[in-house]
């Protein structure tokens, strides 16, 4: 294969990892998510586990091979940006830190789930679930330094739509709802349960991943764009 061919592979790994996490989100849905507890209520999570654990196994492999292939679409977005950026590219630096403090954070909440999930009556679930969500709500605010960087670059460069920029800092103003779902028991804030606490930063996330890929698969190997000023 040639240099491109691998470039392109690495673009589209994104694409790969937003479906694996819309798989996930359905299999989800048929668990009965109403009956998942805020954090608040922890100590019902033993009972959803029981109920959905097969169920529950399958959701915490493909999100975990999801963020091992954002890792190797972030690399390839890396790439493009530090071109586009030119000297030393130290937006596209933090982008790319941002991104993988964010993955290693995510990456570890769903360790904690596995634990809660594979072995449920041989550990504490209760501390696990809560340890799990604080991990992944830590994970998403990270991400928000990845997001602003990324749009910085793009919006100064035009090495993406400028559209793609724009919604990675609507994406990244989500994933800041991260450093406030934390301390969040119940409610919309809520990181395990909260339309603002999750599911909106999870839905920004996945929807600006697989916008970026499409596009990063579909400009590989096209002339840079001109560096703006």
């Amino acid at each position: 294969m040639t240099t491109q061919h691998w470039e392109r592979l690495g673009a589209a790994s994104g694409i790969v990892a937003a479906i694996l996490f819309g798989v996930s989100f359905i299999i989800f849905l048929g668990n009965d998510p109403t009956d998942l507890p805020d954090v608040l209520h922890a100590a019902d999570y033993a009972e959803f586990v029981r109920e959905h654990q097969e169920a529950l196994k399958v959701q915490v492999l493909l999100n975990s091979l999801a963020i091992v292939l954002f890792l190797w679409f972030l690399g390839s977005l890396w790439s493009r940006l530090r071109a586009a950026e030119g000297g030393p590219a130290r937006v596209s630096a933090i982008a790319s830190a941002g991104g993988i403090a964010g993955a290693i954070a995510v990456l570890m909440g769903f360790v904690f789930e596995a634990c809660a999930v594979v072995a449920p009556t041989t550990v504490d679930v209760t501390t696990l679930y809560v340890m799990a969500t604080m991990s992944i709500g830590l994970g998403a605010a990270a991400f928000t330094v990845f997001f602003f960087a990324v749009a910085r670059v793009i919006l100064e460069t035009g090495v993406l739509s400028i559209v793609i920029g724009a919604l990675a800092i609507v994406a990244g103003i989500a994933s800041a709802l991260g450093f406030v779902s934390i301390f969040a028991d119940e409610g919309v804030f809520n990181a395990a349960t909260g339309a603002f606490g999750f599911w909106v930063r999870f839905g920004a996330f996945v929807v600006w991943l697989a916008l970026a890929s499409i596009m990063l698969t579909a400009t590989v190997g096209a002339r840079p764009a001109a560096r703006r000023r």
